[in-house]
């Protein structure tokens, strides 16, 4: 096992972090896991193998860095608990890590992509298992989402910011 990182450490040295995140999970891009049974289905083989080795290309690319960075702050602000955290998948979290941000810098780009939260909550040393159901979960406490809910809503309210 790899020491946990931290969101300075990532934030020093983010595409070596990316690179270690592909190089585990071979259907694995910044958007989340590549459906590759779907994909052949729909489209073929050959298109299947050529989108999903672009999308890993693309993994590597600034926008996509800068998610991971998203990620990664928002997963420092909040604990880590013992077990995965059931009420939510990776991709619910991945949203409340959009609405942290739009707390946290208002204004700018918040957009975080499954794959990249994945990488980084890997990266900082959080659990993520795959249910049957291929659903991510990660143990990360739903103090995180219940703390971004109330600052929302009391942002929304002009109470605080």
């Amino acid at each position: 096992m790899t020491t946990p990182m931290t969101f300075d450490q990532i934030k020093a040295a983010p595409l070596p972090v990316i690179k270690q995140g592909l190089a585990k999970d071979p259907v694995l891009h910044w958007g989340g896991r590549f459906q590759m049974s779907f994909e052949v289905r729909s489209h073929g083989k050959d298109e299947a193998e050529a989108k999903l080795a672009l999308w890993r290309q693309e993994t590597l690319g600034e926008w996509q860095v800068a998610q991971l960075l998203r990620a990664a702050e928002f997963l420092a602000a909040f604990p880590m608990i013992q077990s995965p955290n059931r009420n939510r998948g990776a991709y619910g979290w991945k949203h409340v890590a959009e609405n942290y941000q739009r707390l946290v810098h208002p204004g700018a780009d918040h957009y975080v992509g499954e794959g990249m939260f994945l990488i980084a909550a890997q990266a900082m040393g959080f659990t993520v298992t795959t249910t049957s159901q291929c659903r991510h979960m990660v143990n990360l406490s739903e103090r995180a989402a219940s703390e971004t809910r109330a600052r929302r809503e009391a942002q929304r309210l002009g109470l605080a910011a």
